[in-house]
């Protein structure tokens, strides 16, 4: 069964070799001459314009203009090609820093909320020590507690700041 396979693809490969062979000398020689770009049959030059015009509509797509950006390589437009590719950097860089601006934000939520509980368990341990329930260690535990969840806010809201720093550098504008 894997012989007659192979037998198969060499016969399909064989004929499709002859019936082409002068596209494919033609394509071989274009490339040694340089003007491969020039000797692409018009689908190709068809599917490029299809990929340009959906990526003018939807332009945050990395891997469309990697796509684009090798279309570009095969048709020998080495400086559209450079800036698809370019373009694709930013992209996914962009895409990285809104992720990492939606995190930081997320942290400054998370750090309130620790330093709301924080509070309301110093709260308790202080009622607990003024009553004789608690010993000092555990009231000085829970300020500790307190003052950590206050610098974790602090620094939750310096992250998110230099996140969306990022992200405007990036963009070129304030958000």
């Amino acid at each position: 069964l894997a012989a007659l396979t192979a037998l198969l693809v060499a016969i399909g490969g064989g004929i499709y070799a002859w019936q082409n062979a002068g596209n494919l000398r033609g394509f071989l020689l274009a490339t040694e001459n340089g003007d491969a770009g020039k000797r692409m049959p018009p689908m190709v030059f068809d599917m490029v314009a299809k990929l340009e015009k959906r990526l003018a509509e939807q332009p945050n797509d990395p891997e469309g203009w990697a796509r684009l950006g090798r279309s570009y390589a095969v048709l020998e437009r080495t400086g559209q090609a450079r800036a698809a590719y370019a373009r694709r950097q930013v992209n996914a860089r962009l895409t990285r820093q809104l992720a990492a601006l939606v995190t930081a934000f997320a942290q400054i939520e998370i750090a309130r909320a620790t330093v709301a509980a924080a509070t309301e368990d110093l709260r308790v341990q202080n009622e607990r020590y003024r009553v004789g329930a608690a010993t000092i260690l555990e009231l000085l535990t829970s300020q500790t507690s307190l003052t950590q969840a206050e610098v974790n806010l602090v620094q939750a809201r310096f992250n998110y700041l230099i996140a969306r720093a990022e992200v405007e550098a990036l963009v070129g504008s304030t958000l």
